[in-house]
């Protein structure tokens, strides 16, 4: 006795090898669509982060300058602190001096 083969889904004969290019030519318009979209998206993406990034550079900017601007400021004493240490005779003291740093205990 001879066993035959099973048949599988992939010796099920379908209608779709039969469709060519041809036959639906609005594939290719679609096709060419949806590429069109796609590239509309990225442009809209790489733009946003393209401006986020100017954005962050633009912050870091200003936290530069303002942070040149503290220093600047702590460095010059008071005109309160140049009055009582000219009252007083003591030499005037820079912020970075008063600090005096700080010392860590491990």
């Amino acid at each position: 006795m001879k066993s035959t083969r099973r048949k599988t889904l992939r010796d099920i004969n379908t209608r779709s090898n039969l469709a060519t290019e041809a036959a639906h030519p609005q594939r290719k318009f679609l096709r060419a669509a949806s590429l069109e979209l796609r590239r509309s998206l990225c442009n809209i993406v790489k733009k946003a982060a393209i401006d986020r990034a100017a954005e962050m550079d633009r912050q870091l900017v200003e936290i530069e300058n303002e942070q040149v601007r503290v220093l600047c400021a702590s460095e010059s004493p008071s005109p309160r602190t140049r009055l009582a240490a000219d009252a007083a005779g003591l030499p005037q003291q820079t912020a970075a001096a008063r600090a005096g740093g700080f010392t860590m205990k491990y």
